[in-house]
């Protein structure tokens, strides 16, 4: 298996996302500079310039920062300007796209944002608490506004498409056990709600017999059997006070988890090559810079 490419989006507020090429001399670092279209000032003393959710598709790379998303070609990493049409909020994270439909985290609205990249189209799947009621699909979540950026419930932060299905992770910012709820791709309703998944998670992986999520509140990996329904825990990092775990890409056997610093953290970042057949930490590589991650492809 080659060596793997990460390209991420992450606290630096003077870029807007890094590559980073794994070789056997360790990590060579780039970065794409600041795109001023993406900076829409400060509230609440918190900068607006905050890129967090990043996707591809076959010529483009998407990046969201808050409420507005940049666009930039996938080979020369050249900005070709705003994501036009689309409506997201003040806090944003992960975004995917599938089949020209890009999923957008809504997090302070507690609302999955289903934005159609040919037709234009913005519809939003509505969270609440009674999940398995079933879900209110809608042409709006409400009002997107900054007295809503810090005002969210379910914190619904992360979205993985795998097959016919769409899998949202729920953290509720730690104050009590993740959730992972399965919806279908066809009609956005629940298939399957998976309770007590980790605290304060962050990122999902989906194969036909596994979910993985970083229990970030824990250090540790999560990893979810479809088949028999249970639960292995694997051990990342006990040192989750200093670092901030986001962050994760499969590449062959192995899962690598990003460390990032926690509030004001001395030293570097973390990168950790996890052995899923092994179960076990292969190897640690350090990140020339002392941030927090937010999201890897």
């Amino acid at each position: 298996m080659s060596n793997p490419k990460f390209i991420l989006t992450s606290g630096k507020e003077n870029t807007t996302f890094h590559t980073f090429n794994l070789t056997e001399n360790g990590i060579e670092d780039s970065y794409k500079e600041k795109i001023n279209d993406l900076d829409q000032g400060y509230f609440k003393e918190r900068s607006l310039f905050h890129t967090f959710g990043i996707a591809k598709d076959k010529n483009k790379i998407y990046v969201s920062s808050l409420s507005r998303i940049g666009v930039f070609d996938i080979i020369s990493y050249e900005y070709l300007g705003l994501l036009d049409g689309v409506l997201c909020g003040y806090d944003t994270h992960q975004i995917q796209i599938d089949n020209d439909l890009m999923y957008i985290c809504n997090t302070s609205n507690d609302a999955l944002g289903i934005f159609n990249l040919k037709t234009k189209e913005n519809k939003y799947v509505l969270f609440d608490e009674n999940i398995k009621a079933g879900l209110v699909v809608s042409n709006s979540c409400g009002e997107f506004s900054e007295e809503k950026y810090t005002k969210n419930v379910l914190h619904l932060n992360s979205v993985y498409i795998y097959k016919n299905s769409i899998f949202v992770l729920l953290s509720f910012l730690g104050n009590r056990p993740s959730k992972i709820v399965e919806l279908s791709i066809e009609d956005y309703q629940p298939i399957n709600v998976i309770d007590n998944f980790g605290i304060f998670n962050h990122d999902i992986f989906v194969t036909d017999n596994k979910i993985y999520s970083l229990s970030t509140c824990s250090g540790e990996l999560i990893e979810y059997d479809r088949k028999y329904k249970n639960i292995q825990k694997h051990l990342i990092t006990p040192d989750h006070q200093n670092f901030w775990m986001r962050g994760m890409k499969k590449n062959g056997d192995s899962m690598y988890i990003f460390l990032g610093k926690h509030r004001q953290s001395s030293g570097s970042a973390i990168l950790v090559e996890f052995d899923l057949i092994e179960k076990k930490i292969k190897s640690n590589f350090t990140i020339p810079f002392n941030e927090n991650i937010h999201q890897v492809i």
